[in-house]
């Protein structure tokens, strides 16, 4: 077999996904979301007692939801996992 010189010459990342889980407390219930992220976008998901759905259709049937939602889009949620 012959020996060849192998050199990279370049490395681009062309996709990624990651997701990321919240728990949080609202007036002593608890809410879990997850913020699903890919190279070509985010999702909000919300832990419905009949599986994950989207945060938006969950807010339409809860104020406390609906809270979350309105935070998540004014910026007042940190959403920054450490």
């Amino acid at each position: 077999m012959e020996d060849f010189d192998i050199e990279v010459t370049n490395c681009e990342n062309v996709y990624w996904a990651s997701t990321d889980e919240y728990t949080l407390e609202i007036n002593g219930n608890e809410h879990t979301i997850r913020y699903a992220e890919d190279s070509n976008g985010g999702e909000m998901l919300y832990k419905h007692e009949n599986g994950w759905m989207s945060i938006y259709d969950a807010a339409e049937d809860s104020k406390e939801v609906a809270a979350i939602v309105d935070a998540w889009e004014d910026g007042e949620l940190d959403l920054y996992c450490s």
